[in-house]
């Protein structure tokens, strides 16, 4: 048993696995809000990389924008704001 934990949840269903997560940490009574929670940076990582493949570009070295909710019928990358170094932007990293 590790107490100081941080449980991070990364795969769908997002929406739903974090609160069963809470929940069976409420049952055996170790629960942690400040130590649980969900991470939605695999869909910006999803984007950047078809964005980055496109152009010919290192997937660290562009930013794509992405709103919406966790799902595949609620991402939306927004490849219209999506910039580059190659663009001459600043270093991104």
């Amino acid at each position: 048993m590790c107490p100081d934990a941080l449980i991070a949840i990364i795969t769908n269903p997002l929406d739903s696995l974090v609160p069963v997560a809470a929940g069976v940490s409420k049952k055996r009574g170790v629960y942690r809000p400040e130590r649980l929670f969900g991470i939605c940076q695999i869909d910006q990582m999803r984007a950047e990389r078809f964005y980055a493949e496109a152009i010919d570009q290192e997937p660290k070295k562009v930013y794509v924008p992405v709103v919406g909710g966790h799902s595949e019928t609620t991402t939306v990358p927004l490849f219209s704001k999506a910039r580059s170094n190659r663009q001459g932007d600043h270093d991104l990293d």
